[in-house]
């Protein structure tokens, strides 16, 4: 049943004090908020996406088209802790920049492997994910500072 009614109308008075129950919010205009300082791994694929891996830059870049506040943007800012740098005293390995994301870390060199107790294939990107989490002080961040060389 459609009513019309003038806006002086005793029943759109009524109408009106029920608006906030019935009727959404007007959506967001503002755009979703993804890593306010830039995103620390471009490369790392932290998400999937329709069995697709999905890049930190490119969740920032669908960031950028979305409203605050809507789904996908709550989805995507979920990612935040994998992408952006932390304010927490974090370990701060290649934090110029990774240059060499695809490099092996455990190829063998004079018989030994690079990366110890492992001959899983770790590069920088998964070397520089794993101490993004690590604590500047930590055993992890002492003792993985000397690949710097060969990954940034």
């Amino acid at each position: 049943m459609i009513v019309s009614a003038t806006a002086d109308a005793e029943f759109c008075s009524a109408l009106k004090q029920s608006e906030d129950r019935c009727c959404p919010p007007p959506a967001s205009t503002a755009p979703c908020s993804f890593c306010s300082q830039g995103v620390r791994f471009d490369t790392y694929e932290p998400a999937v996406l329709d069995e697709e891996p999905v890049s930190c830059g490119e969740l920032d870049n669908m960031a950028k088209l979305m409203n605050d506040g809507s789904g996908t943007c709550t989805s995507i800012q979920t990612f935040e802790s994998d992408c952006c740098p932390s304010s927490v005293d974090r370990c701060d390995f290649c934090s110029k920049g990774l240059k060499k994301p695809d490099q092996d870390l455990t190829k063998e060199k004079d018989g030994e492997w690079f990366i110890d107790k492992t001959k899983e294939k770790i590069t920088c990107l998964d070397l520089a994910v794993f101490l993004a989490v690590q604590s500047k002080d930590s055993e992890f961040c002492k003792e993985y500072d000397v690949f710097e060389d060969r990954c940034c």
